[in-house]
């Protein structure tokens, strides 16, 4: 199975539970450009009464083989019980080859992009991307491999049987942290960061855009200062020059 086979497997069997399921995807930058890619998934109280055995049915080996970091089960403070893993990136482009392998071709996940620009007196960062939910979160389910693998019923089937739409019990955070000061498209903004809720039930499409931008003030000092010290070096030279030449002309004998 591919990478992403492990995240889809994590939401159906949520699913199956019939409870509510709380995915987020979080990325951090780092001034250099390197950060982490996080996925996380968040077990309810009412889900783990459900089906206690759900825990022991994950096989998180395709994410770990692969470099990924799994954390838990373990109950934080909220009360619920999470799944996180976590991916580190070493430069900008590696971003977006990280969550194409977790979202896989043709996912809500689409397009991460990240890219940073170095000018004299700022660095900026881009961040840019698109959640589509067009075909709900119903479509996760849809992977044929992944279905006989976890003995899936049919979507219809398994909506029938819970009395509601997969959609209704699916909620989604995307959420990127930046250096500097952050601007973005985001409804919710955070420290040096934006949040992104896209409604699954509404089936809805978003663009994500945020920048980053951290001001240079400290090289803008120092090249005051440099200014500074080259003019009074220049200044100096052109005082010390011209003394020089009056002298001169003082202790030069009169010719008669």
């Amino acid at each position: 199975m591919r990478v992403r086979r492990a995240g889809l497997a994590l939401l159906l069997l949520l699913a199956l539970a019939g409870c509510e399921v709380r995915t987020e995807l979080n990325v951090t930058v780092d001034e250099d450009g390197a950060g982490r890619v996080e996925l996380a998934v968040a077990l309810d109280e009412d889900a783990m009464s459900r089906r206690p055995e759900l825990l022991d049915e994950l096989d998180l080996s395709d994410l770990t083989d692969t470099g990924w970091e799994v954390t838990g089960p373990a109950e934080e403070a909220d009360g619920a019980t999470w799944i996180r893993a976590r991916h580190d990136f070493g430069t900008p482009e590696e971003l977006g080859t990280l969550i194409d392998d977790v979202a896989g071709q043709g996912g809500p996940f689409r397009d991460f992009r990240l890219t940073r620009e170095d000018a004299f007196a700022e660095r900026r960062y881009r961040f840019t991307g698109t959640v589509d939910f067009t075909a709900g979160a119903g479509a996760l389910a849809e992977d044929p491999e992944l279905a006989e693998a976890l003995e899936a019923e049919p979507i219809e089937l398994l909506e029938e049987r819970l009395g509601a739409a997969i959609d209704e019990m699916v909620e989604v955070q995307v959420a990127v942290r930046m250096p500097g000061s952050v601007d973005s498209n985001a409804l919710t903004q955070a420290s040096n960061g934006a949040v992104w809720r896209p409604s699954v039930v509404e089936r809805e499409v978003i663009e994500l855009q945020a920048t980053g931008t951290v001001s240079r003030s400290e090289r803008l000092v120092w090249a005051g200062v440099a200014a500074v010290a080259t003019f009074a070096l220049v200044l100096y030279v052109l005082v010390r020059a011209a003394m020089w030449r009056r002298t001169r002309r003082r202790s030069t004998p009169v010719r008669t």
